[in-house]
C-alpha cells in the first residue's frame, strides 16, 4: 500500500473517532444536564464545542490532503488494506473515557470496568438467544456471533461473542434499542470511568 493510502485512511479513522468522542461526551453532557449537574453540564458542553471545532478543523486538513496530495496518486485501495491499515492504527487505541450502567426492572444492577463488558453482560443478562434475532450490527458485523470478529474488538461470553467496537454513546443506543424492541424497561446511563 502506498503511503498517500495509509494517510488517507488515518484521516478517515480519525475523523470517526472525533466523532464518536463528541458523541460521548454529548451523551455525558446530556446525563449531567438531566442530573440537573448544571456547572459539569456547562463545561462537559464548552469542551463539546472545542473538541468540534477541532474535528472541523482535522476534516480540513484531511481534504487538503485529498486535494494537494492523494489526488495525484489516485490509486485505488483494497479493503484488506485498509482494515490493516485500521487495525494498526487502533492497536493502540485509549483507555475508555465513560462507561455505562444499566439497571432492570427488578432492580439488578450491571457496572463493570469497561463500556464493553457492561453491554456483554447486560445482554447476556437479557438472554443472547433473544437479542440475535433483532439482527442489529456493528461495523457491518452482527451484533452477538457465536464466533470471534476477524476484524474488530470482541468479548467472548461463554460460546457467543459480543462485538464492542463502538462508541459508549452507540452501546446506550443499541441498549435502549434492545429493550424497545423486547419490551423491557432498561434504565441505560453513561457514567463516570471507574476510579483506577
Amino acid at each position: 500500500m502506498n503511503r498517500d493510502d495509509s494517510v488517507s485512511v488515518a484521516f478517515d479513522l480519525m475523523g470517526q473517532e472525533l466523532a464518536a468522542a463528541i458523541e460521548d461526551l454529548n451523551g455525558a453532557g446530556a446525563e449531567a444536564f438531566r442530573q440537573s449537574r448544571y456547572a459539569e453540564a456547562t463545561e462537559l458542553g464548552e469542551k463539546g464545542r472545542a473538541l468540534a471545532e477541532f474535528h472541523a478543523r482535522v476534516a480540513a486538513l484531511a481534504a487538503e490532503w485529498t486535494e494537494r496530495f492523494a489526488a495525484q496518486d489516485m490509486v485505488e485501495t483494497a479493503p484488506e488494506q485498509v482494515d490493516a491499515v485500521a487495525r494498526q492504527i487502533t492497536s493502540a487505541s485509549k483507555a475508555p473515557k465513560t462507561g455505562l450502567r444499566v439497571r432492570f426492572p427488578d432492580g439488578h444492577e450491571i457496572e463493570r470496568k469497561t463500556a464493553a463488558l457492561t453491554l456483554a453482560h447486560a445482554l447476556q443478562r437479557i438472554g443472547f438467544e433473544k437479542v440475535a434475532p433483532l439482527g442489529l450490527v456493528v461495523n457491518r458485523e452482527p451484533l452477538v456471533s457465536r464466533s470471534p470478529s476477524q476484524r474488530y474488538d470482541s468479548v467472548p461470553m461463554g460460546r457467543v461473542f459480543v462485538r464492542t467496537s463502538s462508541s459508549t454513546a452507540a452501546k446506550k443506543r443499541q441498549l435502549e434499542q434492545i429493550a424497545r424492541q423486547l419490551g423491557l424497561e432498561l434504565q441505560v446511563e453513561i457514567t463516570a470511568p471507574p476510579a483506577r
